[in-house]
């Protein structure tokens, strides 16, 4: 059981190891040369506790998207609808020290849109306008063009 222990402390050691070398509290073989300050094992369980309520957040709820969704040229007639989302990816992208270079990233974007009465349109491409604004462009073209507004982002148990 030494292990778990060892595997539980390990961000708090690793940073009281960094503390010590920046103010001279190592010595030549790498020894410490006064004991470990508590706040570095509390440090490890925060980051512990933190890391199992990211990895349970990602697991246990999914996110609805709603919009508003204005057809292009309408502005009076707007509706709050529910998104599907899709992130934006990025291919043959090497990131370091001073961001991303090479490849190619997309923007995110959404699928289609779904109205109350079960109606949806699928969108064949979206432009980002900015932030939180896009337009997107209806696979069927008689459903025309409309602009997406990010209204709330509600977050739901699975």
């Amino acid at each position: 059981m030494m292990w778990l222990k060892q595997l539980i402390f390990l961000p708090g050691e690793l940073l009281a190891v960094f503390y010590k070398a920046l103010t001279g509290n190592l010595s030549p073989d790498g020894e410490s040369l006064k004991p470990t300050p508590s706040i570095f094992k509390y440090v490890s369980v925060i980051c512990w506790v933190w890391l199992a309520y990211t990895l349970y957040s990602n697991f246990a709820f999914s996110k609805i998207y709603y919009v508003y969704a204005c057809p292009d040229g309408n502005t009076s007639k707007c509706y709050k609808v529910v998104a599907d989302y899709m992130s934006g990816e990025c291919e043959d992208v090497e990131y370091d020290i001073r961001g991303s270079s090479g490849g190619s990233c997309t923007d995110d974007s959404f699928g289609s849109i779904t109205f109350p009465n079960s109606g949806y349109i699928s969108f064949d491409y979206c432009d980002k306008n900015s932030k939180d604004k896009w337009t997107c462009y209806a696979e069927d073209r008689s459903d025309g063009v409309w602009n997406l507004q990010l209204a709330e982002i509600l977050k739901v148990k699975k």
